[in-house]
């Protein structure tokens, strides 16, 4: 016996899915997903395509629950990198966008006298050059465009507790003890594809 057809609705955003990529995982179309989920009663699907849908969604469903186990078991220390790359309060952003540019580098920590003061990411410096006068250009400081330093985690932080915060910030930095040891972006959340 299969699952009222009502759930299909509530399975699929459980998980994140749209109804276009429900469709693509089951073979079935998106307008038929639409129409299970908005007039269940009305629609007579077979008992195959149905199964086909609520089988999909259990697997999708043990499939996050893998990740979530694995997310808990890796801590930030074994995904960031250790190699921190700084932008001085001092240096000239032009300077600094091409370090940027050639290390592939969307955002870096600003340092002041050994200390981390805030950050430089590429929107902060492109919102500063629509606001300068262009031949002022080439003067502007880090210290000019800096936002709010990146958070910082403990080393031993779960990485699924970093997800979120990865969603509304660039980076966070890692400590151990009192030290700085590392910075996490959303391109280190890949390398849990590597330690699986």
């Amino acid at each position: 016996m299969l699952p009222d057809l009502k759930e299909i609705a509530r399975k699929r955003k459980e998980l994140g899915l749209t109804q276009n990529g429900l469709a693509k995982l089951t073979g079935v179309s998106r307008s038929w997903i639409a129409k299970v989920e908005t007039e269940p009663q009305r629609l007579m699907p077979s008992y195959a395509q149905a199964k086909r849908v609520f089988d999909q969604l259990e697997k999708q469903e043990k499939a996050r629950t893998v990740k979530m186990k694995l997310m808990k078991s890796l801590t930030v220390g074994e995904i960031h990198n250790a190699k921190i790359e700084y932008a001085d309060v001092s240096e000239r952003i032009e300077e600094v966008w091409g370090r940027m540019k050639r290390n592939c580098y969307s955002q870096l920590p600003v340092r002041e006298n050994g200390r981390i003061v805030g950050s430089l990411t590429e929107r902060g410096i492109v919102g500063k050059i629509m606001e300068t006068d262009q031949q002022d250009l080439r003067d502007v400081k880090v210290r000019d465009a800096m936002e709010d330093p990146f958070p910082m985690i403990s080393v031993r932080t779960p990485i699924f507790a970093i997800v979120d915060l990865l969603r509304n910030t660039q980076a966070v930095m890692s400590f151990d003890g009192q030290k700085t040891v590392g910075i996490v972006t959303n391109t280190d959340l890949g390398k849990v594809f590597e330690l699986t």
